[in-house]
């Protein structure tokens, strides 16, 4: 995409590619939600007490993208370890789960430092600096990922894109 257009085509891919599909999601909580995502139960509430521009994407990518939320927390069991390499920081906690894909997405306000950014993708979901983390499955080997990803210049076009 150029000019900050995707162009139907791979926009059809995109949605494809989530449609029909199950995630699971960890919020954490941010204070009172005006930015990130806020639930008067704290981080990891199983409840539908969610607010905050996150949460308000998140819902509205589910529904145009035809995929499900499963809203879940980190293992608890895992809070240890990830104390022991990060520090006793929650959101760290969703971080690692995520990065060892324990959890699909993790989603609140991150401050991206770079101990999270070595081990989890961030993409940003608003122009408030809000951050969704994502788990990155290729699908295949290196060069299968490639091959497939070079050959999307040959594919049809719109106008508008250009």
């Amino acid at each position: 995409a150029t000019c900050g257009h995707i162009d139907s085509f791979t926009l059809a891919d995109r949605r494809k590619a989530v449609e029909g599909k199950t995630y699971r999601v960890a919020f954490n909580a941010n204070s009172g939600g005006w930015k990130g995502s806020y639930n008067p139960d704290g981080n990891f509430a199983i409840n539908d007490n969610w607010n905050g521009p996150v949460v308000d994407f998140i819902k509205y990518a589910a529904m145009v993208g035809k995929f499900t939320i499963n809203v879940t927390r980190p293992p608890e069991w895992l809070y240890p370890e990830s104390k022991w390499f990060y520090g006793s920081n929650i959101f760290d906690y969703c971080v690692y789960a995520t990065s060892l894909g324990y959890l699909d997405f993790c989603i609140g306000a991150y401050t991206i430092t770079s101990k999270r950014a070595a081990f989890a993708d961030f993409f940003e979901t608003t122009d408030n600096g809000l951050y969704l983390i994502t788990f990155v499955d290729s699908g295949g080997t290196s060069w299968d990922v490639f091959r497939k990803e070079f050959l999307t210049v040959f594919q049809p076009f719109e106008w508008k894109v250009w």
